[in-house]
């Protein structure tokens, strides 16, 4: 099997037996979202522009067919449009599913069943709809970049107990993701599209200028989604030329503060003063474009900014984009959506730049290259505050704190 007249993805020749359990992995952009979607019957059916040779068999049967029939289900990297009722509850009630109890053990979806989605964190929808996978009983299950979506505790004993319903049920399961060191003991086998040579720790030996003047002041802030609390009493300060990490759980806040500080939602008590222009970058920035191509993104932004005689194509260089720029940004993968999203916020010039979930889809080369741009953010002047539920991330900044139990906790640096 290959997709695409440029060959996206294969030839690949893939055989998956019930109760396997596979990770397919590989660097950004390599195409293992591709091929998951191509394997659901999603591509070629519901996107244009794809042309998929070779044959795919699920349980002897075509994809579409097989997806339509309940067979095959794909949880996918990008969970923004995949829901159709207010909460998890009314998704449930109009797929007719009545979870079993063990399911509730691990993902415990009690705790998020009758929150809006709208107010859920990134890793909650993902375990929202890991639980209408299972609990759908198909007998193929493909998840896509679990380990971008889930905090460490999650996604260990998430991928535990669908290995556990793999060997009872005679399930087969597909695994595309970036990072082989978090699964590589919870899967049968790994399967390597392409590979990368990059340090994935290499965080040290970095001189840090000193900080300048306050930019961010948040000081005895509360703030909730109706009648539940998420922030308690949280006072920060973040200077010119800092980098924050805050690190913490799924659904623990961390989304909810940056959106404080970015504006986007007013405390119930205490004050957020903040002095400068701010770039806030969403878990999902992709649906912030409006080109058809990424060098046409690029130019547009250009022009927005006022930035006289700047060549789009070092812009590309420096972030990494340089074959992608006559891509459509929806068709980048989440990694390559990210890398444009930071280089959005370089040419605007910002004072602050806010970052949630940063790693999110990225590869070890990506990630490496991430950190490098924080660090030249901090370099310029910038203000950085980076939201993430990976806490290795914490020796990359000046300062690191935990959110738990909505409370903010200063933390020593590399501490997790």
């Amino acid at each position: 099997m290959s997709i695409g007249a440029n060959h996206i993805v294969g030839p690949i020749n893939l055989t998956v037996k019930p109760s396997n359990v596979i990770l397919i992995t590989g660097p950004s952009g390599c195409g293992k979202s591709t091929l998951l979607k191509t394997i659901a019957g999603i591509i070629p059916e519901l996107y244009s522009g794809y042309m998929v040779n070779g044959e795919i068999k699920i349980f002897g049967k075509d994809p579409r067919r097989a997806r339509s029939e309940g067979i095959i289900t794909y949880v996918p990297q990008d969970i923004s449009n995949f829901f159709v009722g207010y909460s998890l509850r009314d998704e449930l009630v109009a797929l007719n599913i009545d979870p079993p109890r063990k399911l509730d053990e691990v993902l415990r979806y009690s705790e998020i069943i009758d929150k809006p989605f709208d107010e859920m964190s990134d890793g909650e929808r993902y375990r929202a709809l890991l639980l209408i996978a299972l609990a759908q009983g198909a007998k193929v299950l493909l998840l896509d970049e679990p380990s971008s979506h889930l905090d460490s505790y999650f996604l260990e004993q998430g991928l535990r107990l669908i290995r556990g319903i793999a060997l009872e049920t005679k399930t087969a399961v597909i695994i595309a993701d970036h990072s082989i060191s978090k699964l590589k003991n919870l899967v049968d086998d790994i399967i390597t599209i392409d590979s990368d040579s990059c340090d994935e720790n290499s965080y040290s030996n970095y001189y840090y200028s000193d900080p300048g003047e306050v930019v961010i002041s948040v000081k005895n802030v509360w703030f909730g989604y109706s009648n539940e609390t998420v922030l308690r009493n949280v006072n920060l300060e973040v200077r010119e030329k800092e980098i924050v990490v805050i690190f913490g759980k799924n659904g623990s806040g961390k989304s909810t503060l940056l959106k404080l500080i970015a504006g986007v939602l007013k405390p119930w008590m205490g004050t957020v003063k903040v002095s400068g222009k701010i770039f806030y970058i969403a878990q999902t920035p992709i649906y912030w474009f409006s080109e058809e191509s990424v060098i046409k993104e690029v130019k547009k932004n250009i022009k927005l900014f006022g930035l006289k005689d700047f060549s789009p194509s070092s812009a590309l260089i420096k972030f990494n984009l340089v074959n992608k720029d006559h891509i459509n940004p929806y068709s980048l993968s989440v990694g390559e959506a990210r890398r444009l999203s930071l280089l959005l916020a370089d040419l605007a010039k910002a004072d602050i730049v806010l970052i949630d979930e940063p790693t999110l889809g990225l590869d070890r080369c990506s990630r490496k290259l991430l950190i490098e741009l924080i660090r030249k953010f901090s370099e310029d002047g910038k203000a950085v505050v980076v939201a993430t539920h990976d806490s290795s991330l914490s020796m990359i900044g000046h300062k690191a704190y935990e959110l738990s139990d909505g409370l903010l906790i200063s933390k020593t640096l590399g501490d997790s």
